[in-house]
């Protein structure tokens, strides 16, 4: 595993930027969220919900026509950018601190494998999300259930992630600092 660190060096850092710049774009640029949140009258965007209703997305969606359905499709590939970017950041930093420090192997692998989840989530959910939008208004409430769903899924993986990578790193930390105090005794 220590052969691991000098790549991790440099993917954790790009991937934590190339996430940040990523979400930006998506968050504050003209066709991003701001577009969306105009177009639905406050609604927002489905991904920043923990669910929804397919009355929801119905009237949401009907604000959208033409031209607009082209704003919801750019703004779900270029969340499918942030997913990925995401991802690899939410695998690589517990993978850096695994690599300094092989204990915890359970809480490493419980943040890994939630990160991953909620990557997983998110890209389904994204193409639940299109296909709707794309046979729009001709979707089924059962998409729009099961999109929602995907999208409490991708929110309960997202805490998990939060909850075993902060518990992981704070293990490590510990038992790092009492490996230095022994050693220094």
């Amino acid at each position: 595993m220590k052969k691991l660190i000098k790549p991790l060096r440099i993917i954790l850092p790009v991937s934590l930027v190339l996430t940040f710049i990523t979400a930006a774009v998506l968050l504050f640029t003209p066709f991003g969220y701001p577009a969306v949140k105009a177009a639905t009258y406050d609604f927002g965007f489905f991904d920043f919900r923990f669910s929804y209703t397919a009355d929801n997305v119905m009237t949401v969606l009907s604000h959208y026509n033409g031209d607009r359905t082209a704003e919801l499709t750019r703004f779900y590939v270029i969340d499918f950018i942030l997913a990925f970017f995401a991802a690899v950041f939410c695998v690589t930093l517990p993978m850096t601190f695994y690599s300094k420090n092989d204990k915890h192997y359970l809480l490493f692998r419980a943040s890994a494998f939630s990160g991953l989840m909620a990557f997983i989530f998110n890209v389904i959910e994204n193409i639940l999300l299109l296909r709707i939008v794309n046979v729009m208004p001709y979707f089924s409430e059962g998409d729009a259930d099961l999109a929602s769903g995907i999208t409490s899924l991708k929110w309960v993986f997202i805490g998990i992630w939060l909850l075993t990578t902060l518990l992981f790193i704070i293990t490590t930390v510990i038992s790092d600092n009492k490996k230095a105090r022994g050693r220094q005794r």
